[in-house]
């Protein structure tokens, strides 16, 4: 009985010096970063804290601490010792991710946050956020869109612009080999298809004085223009035969049929002023529905897979509601374009 005392009592003595050794094999980091309130992961797991803070009941050995947040990261490989309490400096650095936008057509000019992206050399490495996307190109609708690329997330994003519209223009100029410039652009003045929109032609030859007008061309329509270009100084004279020389004209009568001209040009330049007016609520109203256009875009990108938005959630937009807009907003742009141009030459000549 003595014996069996004596081993129960060895063996609680050997199991209380287990205990206890266990109870001291765990240790602690105090972890710290660049940045205070990041989270902190341990070997892969989240801690539930943020920086600045001490991790405790760490079992010894190597372990991996992450702090960072969705566009920050660093790591730290420490060795953990059983009892004593480690402290672990962590710098935190700003994540990348790699953006590849594929154009349709190949050749449209793509710009992330104002400045060139090479849309054909590959993925390029982008900062970790929210960009705006500009994709390009004559003759096509411009597709505006917001994205936003993860720290190491790889995003290929393919844009689709919608065409404008074609026309036919005709040009006949004078003299031979002047040369045409359309929207700032050399030409052939034989004739050419050209996108439709707002354009503007310049033509200017050696000698000559140069002229300059803005037209406005529909989808399928067809512009014929002539340019005369006049020698520079005025004509030449040639051996003119004289004439009486003739009597002035009497003053014109305010109150006369003769200043209708003149009357019917500020009324033209006042229409245009009015739908100018107009047309800036248009233009401001096609600015908002492209904008709405990129949400749309952005929802149905936002699921891969489409499998809550189709793309055609935002295509019928466009096709339904912006493009309609779009007509509408350029065409009264041009008509108010006009009736101020031919209300300010009425006004001037009479």
């Amino acid at each position: 009985m003595t014996a069996l005392r004596s081993l129960s009592v060895a063996t609680l003595g050997l199991l209380g010096w287990a205990a206890a050794g266990a109870a001291h094999a765990a240790g602690s980091a105090s972890v710290r970063s660049s940045i205070d309130g990041e989270p902190i992961l341990l070997d892969g797991a989240d801690t539930g804290l943020t920086t600045p803070a001490v991790v405790r009941n760490i079992s010894p050995g190597r372990h991996v601490f992450t702090v960072g947040g969705p566009c920050r990261a660093g790591t730290a490989d420490v060795i953990i010792p059983d009892g004593p309490k480690v402290v672990v400096q962590i710098e935190s650095v700003a994540t990348t991710g790699t953006l590849q936008v594929q154009p349709r057509p190949a050749g449209a000019t793509v710009r992330l946050d104002n400045q060139p992206l090479d849309s054909l050399g590959g993925p390029a490495e982008v900062a970790c956020g929210d960009h705006n996307l500009a994709v390009q190109m004559p003759g096509y609708i411009p597709a505006f869109l917001k994205i936003e690329v993860g720290g190491g997330e790889r995003v290929v994003l393919p844009v689709e612009l919608e065409p404008l519209g074609m026309g036919a223009l005709t040009l006949s100029v004078s003299p031979d080999g002047a040369t045409v410039l359309l929207d700032g652009a050399v030409i052939n003045p034989a004739g050419q298809k050209v996108p439709a929109g707002v354009h503007v032609l310049q033509v200017s030859a050696d000698g000559h004085t140069p002229q300059e007008r803005q037209f406005v061309l529909n989808d399928g329509e067809e512009v014929a223009l002539t340019f005369d270009l006049e020698p520079e100084g005025g004509a030449v004279a040639v051996a003119p035969t004289p004439k009486p020389t003739p009597t002035p004209p009497a003053p014109r009568d305010p109150n006369s049929w003769w200043n209708l001209p003149h009357t019917g040009g500020v009324v033209a330049g006042a229409a245009g002023v009015g739908l100018g007016i107009v047309a800036a609520i248009e233009l401001a109203e096609m600015g908002r529905m492209g904008r709405e256009y990129s949400d749309r875009v952005d929802t149905v990108n936002a699921t891969r897979d489409y499998s809550i938005y189709a793309p055609s959630y935002a295509n019928a937009y466009r096709d339904d509601q912006l493009v309609p807009q779009r007509n509408k907003a350029v065409g009264l742009t041009a008509l108010s374009a006009v009736l101020l141009g031919s209300g300010l030459t009425l006004t001037l000549a009479f």
